[in-house]
């Protein structure tokens, strides 16, 4: 146990009744806020009654005892509180900054799929509900299972959000809210209302462009619910414009019909910051014809998706099983390092999941998981077997899409007819949320290579407004499904090999592709640097006729080398670590002593001499990292 949890558990229990530490240089460190701290800190936050005062990072985590690491909480609120602590990413801190200035009850955030709404939310809602006495906190979301993972999340906060059970008196005793729904919502507008008109009530809502249902069902409920809230914080992973001049409630427009965000978080921010994943689009071209007639239709980079959905439900299923083929490949290959990388195939529907679950099996000898909508409890126990297993592969049908996380998801073979940008994105973003202490740099996504679905992926690395046309796209599917299931036509299909592979935000032919993937596998690093670094060299060029505007920002030379170093560095830093790992007597001057030798013996093995670090080409300093992977392996 350590000296703080020591003398804290010892101050519990009545040992000491006033606790002093050292801190790491030996200075005494205060727990207690003098009265005059206490005095500030009460004044300044406007609670009546009720309150204590107590660090927002607490004093075992580290925190000092200091008027800028205090907070004034209810009695209630402080004593769920204890010792959590949640450490924020950058863009979660600035998020809160903006949202504790923000005047209006309505704020909409706006942040990319897999940067961690979830948590950025809960922690300004925790603090609204610790800063205040008999406040309530309700969660809307699109599925059972984001309800589970916000009630899980919402806990690791000390915030305690029901689900089930709700009675004309609110919540059950304990409960600081509830998570439910747009169903759920529906079913409790009177409850919800009357909730909202006794305490000061916050709602978030998630993943807020459902309120603009097919019928507005959602979005009268959201009204008639919580005109009276004090807050509304509205999430989504993409902004949208209106539909059909259509506005969503709660949320303000340009004169373009473009939404106004509050607060938005890109892609291209959660890259440079390291909290998602560089993806990798892989478009395969098809040939689908039918089985009683010489027409055929080619599906290529340049040809609209109409004769998509008949590609993808061919009797053969040859096409998907290229695309199967391909994506299984690249998992084998991940789950070498990663062993619990999975893959994900998105179908149209249940009909057409059973089929591509069928092909699976066939190709790859896996029998993988299968998750639809309407299944028992939404189908949140199958994707919370699925998160917290290791098995490789899932079929589902919308299912596993907004918000759902399960970041061992690296593979996603996209078979779905759907092509609006707003949806794709979502499910793109199942494939690129990054977990923490692990080199996961890369999500692939193996598709049919149809002109929209180009366009979607080149949108990946474009910071605009997507359109939000979920209606439209459902009545044209809706129409599909019933016109499949009446007629009598057979299809077969012909899988026509790799057309192009996106890395970045760049396109390239696939044998180039497939030679920077394995460049970047043997030295450790991103495909993205590899593909900038040949691209300076002259060694490739990006494909003349890219399915979108590219971006023409290319990595310089130095800073490509720069990140070599850093890499070099790193890997012999942890060869001095495993070095001294069991030495107790190691001394600072003894690892420097061995930090120079493993960097003079790694150059010397890699170019036959001994130079300066910096003076060494790209490919000396990949050589070198070879070495250093080589040495510990």
């Amino acid at each position: 146990m350590s000296p703080t949890r020591a003398a804290a558990l010892a101050a519990r229990v009545g040992i000491l009744r006033r606790v002093r530490l050292r801190d790491g240089a030996g200075a005494m460190r205060r727990r207690r806020f003098t009265q005059r701290e206490r005095d500030a800190v009460y004044i300044a936050s406007g609670i009546e009654s009720d309150v204590e005062i107590d660090h927002i990072k607490p004093f075992s985590a580290g925190g000092t005892t200091d008027v800028t690491n205090a907070q004034a909480l209810s009695r209630r609120a402080n004593r769920k509180k204890g010792d959590r602590f949640m450490e924020l990413r950058s863009w979660q801190r600035d998020f809160e900054a903006k949202w504790e200035s923000h005047t209006s009850p309505n704020f909409l955030l706006v942040a990319h799929p897999g940067a961690g709404k979830t948590i950025g939310s809960m922690n300004v809602a925790s603090k609204w509900l610790r800063n205040g006495t008999d406040r309530r906190l309700v969660v809307v979301v699109p599925s059972n299972a984001l309800r589970e993972d916000w009630k899980a999340d919402a806990a690791t906060f000390g915030v305690g959000l029901q689900t089930v059970e709700f009675t004309g008196r609110g919540f059950k005793e304990g409960y600081d809210g509830a998570v439910m729904t747009f169903q759920g919502l529906k079913n409790n507008v009177t409850l919800l209302r009357h909730l909202a008109s006794k305490h000061p009530t916050m709602v978030i809502s998630d993943e807020h462009h459902h309120c603009a249902d097919e019928k507005n069902v959602f979005g009268t409920s959201m009204v008639a619910a919580f005109e009276l809230a004090t807050k509304r914080l509205l999430l989504s992973g993409t902004p949208w414009r209106t539909c059909n001049g259509e506005e969503i409630p709660y949320v303000d427009y340009d004169f373009d019909g473009a939404v106004l965000h509050d607060f938005r978080y890109t892609r291209q921010m959660a890259l440079n910051d390291g909290v998602v994943r560089y993806v990798n689009f892989q478009g395969h071209r098809g040939r689908v014809r039918e089985a009683l007639s010489v027409s055929k239709f080619d599906i290529d980079s340049q040809s609209p998706s109409g004769a998509l959905e008949h590609l993808l439900r061919a009797e053969d299923q040859r096409f998907i099983a290229g695309i199967v083929s391909q994506a299984h490949d690249k998992l084998l290959t991940l789950r070498q390092s990663i062993p619990d990388a999975a893959a994900m195939a998105a179908c149209i529907d249940k009909r057409h999941a059973a089929q591509v679950s069928k092909t699976i099996r066939e190709v790859t000898g896996v029998n993988p998981m299968v998750i639809v909508s309407g299944e028992e409890d939404g189908g949140h126990s199958k994707v919370k077997q699925f998160r917290n297993g290791t098995s490789p592969w899932v079929v589902a049908v919308r299912q596993i899409s907004e918000g759902t996380n399960i970041p061992r998801i690296q593979v996603l073979a996209y078979l779905t007819t759907w092509s609006t940008n707003l949806f794709f994105t979502q499910q793109v973003g199942r494939a690129i949320r990054k977990r923490r202490g692990l080199l996961d740099h890369d999500a692939y996504i193996y598709m049919p290579s149809t002109k929209e679905l180009c366009e979607a992926a080149s949108a990946m690395e474009a910071d605009d407004i997507q359109v939000l046309s979920e209606r439209n796209e459902r009545e044209k599917r809706e129409a599909s499904e019933k016109a499949e299931s009446t007629s009598s036509e057979v299809y077969f299909s012909d899988h026509r090999g790799v057309e192009f592979e996106q890395i970045g935000s760049q396109w390239f032919d696939a044998r180039d592709a497939e030679a920077m993937h394995q460049m970047a596998s043997s030295a450790g690093i991103p495909v993205e640097h590899v593909a900038r670094m040949w691209q300076v060299e002259g060694r490739v060029k990006a494909m003349g006729s890219e399915p979108a505007q590219q971006s023409d920002a290319c990595q310089p030379l130095e800073d490509l080398q720069r990140d070599l170093r850093k890499a070099n560095e790193q890997l012999v830093n942890k060869i001095v670590r495993m070095t001294f790992k069991h030495s107790d007597n190691a001394d600072k001057k003894q690892k420097q002593r061995a930090f120079k030798k493993v960097n003079k013996r790694a150059t010397e093995k890699a170019i036959g001499r001994f130079a300066p670090l910096k003076s060494l080409s790209t490919s000396q300093l990949e050589a070198r990292l070879a070495v250093l992977k080589e040495w510990l392996q």
